[in-house]
């Protein structure tokens, strides 16, 4: 950064700076295991947007740099608390509908992945903030469309991408997909109660992720060690069920699995993720009205909502921000300290990370290339 400063900007190429831009937020993303990086990702956008966005330049800034800034943007809209800035011009409503087209344009399964990535943002950004009803109807058929993509090439047999085996994607998008369609009718609603009327998908979501891990395990000794196929992670789906599900069996049988997954996935580890829902499953116990483990028609009257967790790996806790609901009404925001270790060889560098409140809601969203080990 110093040396491009030191570079005069304002002579060189506009696809130079951008470039570094790029570069820069890259490294701080992928060595800091960040989401996004508010500062060079508006660097990039108002160098775009300023006076020189008027020079002649070459159609590479239309066609590659102005598509990955809007993308960055985007992300970081989804993910960061803190973004946009107030004083950056920039609003948070910024292309809400942002990839929905590029539904009809869905040739393979890597083409899927990327169009489901960026649906399940939009999914997020739409149930976070007040929004026109065209525009959730916008968000409802793309998901609709995608549907029918994803059979079309399951049918039509579809060679699957480096690193992945025949069918292992068609599962993984499957419950993705009805991950989103959970999330788009409850996310953002008052009454924690929402989710009692997708009871059947979390099913179906969890018995699509219990497949996906014998899958992987029974084709480890067949799967090339140097090819990791790019994914959407096995915890934020595990999660989801177990802390949003209320059916006793199904979420007992989701914190089971999350814990056996044993992977790190960017911020996150297996261990962080039980240790939180294993909080939230247990707190809802006390509310049942019958505490039988396996009575699945017990129901939930207390409810609990994450908002905020900040994990310390050197002090072994997580510092968590929760509210808490009795039939259907918040009764207060509480805090709570709770001690955690994960194993080793799951640790991620003794990282201390503070999910935001976005991410605690939808950890789900970003790609991540997980790390097999032992929990």
């Amino acid at each position: 950064m110093n040396l491009l400063r030191a570079a005069a900007p304002d002579t060189l190429p506009i696809e130079t700076i951008l470039t570094c831009c790029v570069l820069f937020l890259a490294v701080e993303i992928w060595t800091e295991k960040k989401t996004h990086a508010a500062l060079h990702i508006l660097a990039a956008h108002n160098i775009l947007n300023g006076k020189r966005a008027a020079l002649p330049h070459s159609s590479e800034v239309a066609t590659v740099y102005k598509p990955m800034v809007d993308e960055l943007v985007v992300q970081a809209c989804t993910f960061g608390d803190d973004f946009p800035p107030p004083n950056s011009r920039l609003s948070s409503y910024y292309k809400l509908d942002y990839g929905l087209e590029k539904v009809d344009s869905v040739w393979n399964w890597k083409d899927a992945l990327d169009v489901l990535n960026q649906l399940l943002k939009c999914v997020l950004r739409v149930t976070s903030r007040p929004v026109s009803c065209p525009l959730r109807s916008k968000v409802k058929s793309a998901l609709g469309r995608f549907s029918d993509v994803l059979e079309e090439l399951h049918t039509s047999e579809a060679p699957p991408s480096e690193g992945s085996m025949a069918g292992e994607e068609y599962c993984h998008l499957r419950f993705h997909h009805r991950v989103a369609y959970i999330m788009l009718h409850t996310l953002g609603q008052e009454d924690e109660s929402s989710y009692d009327d997708f009871l059947e998908d979390f099913g179906f979501v969890l018995q699509c992720c219990e497949t996906m891990m014998k899958q992987r395990v029974s084709n480890a000794a067949s799967r090339s060690p140097s090819l990791v196929s790019p994914t959407l992670g096995l915890l934020p789906p595990l999660f989801f069920v177990a802390t949003k599900c209320r059916d006793t069996v199904t979420r007992h049988k989701a914190l089971d699995l999350l814990h056996d997954t044993s992977v790190s996935e960017r911020q996150w580890t297996s261990c962080m993720a039980t240790a939180l829902a294993k909080f939230v499953v247990d707190q809802e116990a006390d509310g049942l009205s019958a505490l039988a483990k396996g009575d699945s028609t017990t129901k939930a009257t207390k409810r609990i909502r994450l908002l905020h967790a900040h994990f310390t790996g050197a002090e072994h806790k997580v510092d968590l921000e929760y509210a808490v609901f009795l039939d259907g009404q918040l009764q207060g925001i509480c805090t709570a300290i709770l001690p955690y270790k994960s194993h080793p060889s799951v640790e991620i560098d003794g990282v201390t990370a503070t999910m935001s409140r976005k991410s605690d809601e939808g950890l789900w969203i970003f790609k991540s290339h997980p790390v097999y080990a032992t929990c």
